[in-house]
């Protein structure tokens, strides 16, 4: 595995309730500075996706701090959504092409797929082979929207802190046991 992905904090989570929404910040920030070394000597690489908007300075500058101190990892790249939205992933990709026409640094006609993909504040995730859903929701919850095309999907009831490594090997033996055609038939 090159690439893992996590859900940390969506762009909905605003709509919970201030104690939680705080709780999570302050878990985020904790497991950072307690296992910024860890992550550095097993050679993992961090990328933050998402939007500093409203994010507390001392939040969102332990999160870059982890990005800038794993920057050399080459095992495996660790994306962090926080303050994550597919859809406005999506609106902010949209955005920055309609100014682009706008101003005449690309014309209309030349506007493709990969266009859009280097428009996406996500630009650096590639698509999603497996997604593991956990704590018995059977939805994507506005996750990497663009990336998840033609992902497999895993479901689980178990909630996310007891998901063990068990579980994990169950859902990629799962995933190994799939055909996947990317739309196509054989």
């Amino acid at each position: 595995m090159e690439y893992l992905t996590v859900y940390a904090f969506s762009t909905e989570n605003w709509k919970r309730s201030k104690s939680e929404v705080s709780f999570l910040f302050a878990l985020v920030s904790d497991l950072f500075e307690k296992y910024i070394d860890e992550l550095i000597n097993n050679r993992v690489k961090v990328n933050i996706v998402g939007l500093e908007n409203n994010v507390p300075p001392k939040v969102w500058k332990t999160l870059k701090k982890a990005e800038l101190m794993s920057k050399e990892g080459d095992l495996l790249k660790v994306n962090i959504a926080f303050n994550y939205g597919g859809t406005e992933d999506i609106l902010h990709a949209v955005k920055s092409i309609a100014q682009k026409v706008e101003d005449g640094s690309i014309n209309i006609d030349n506007i493709d797929v990969k266009t859009i993909e280097k428009n996406l504040i996500s630009k650096d995730v590639g698509p999603i082979d497996l997604l593991i859903r956990t704590s018995g929701e059977l939805r994507i919850s506005n996750f990497l929207l663009w990336q998840l095309a033609y992902t497999e999907m895993f479901f689980s009831d178990k909630l996310w802190p007891d998901f063990s490594e068990s579980d994990l090997i169950d859902a990629i033996y799962s995933y190994c046991k799939r055909d996947r055609r990317f739309g196509g038939r054989k």
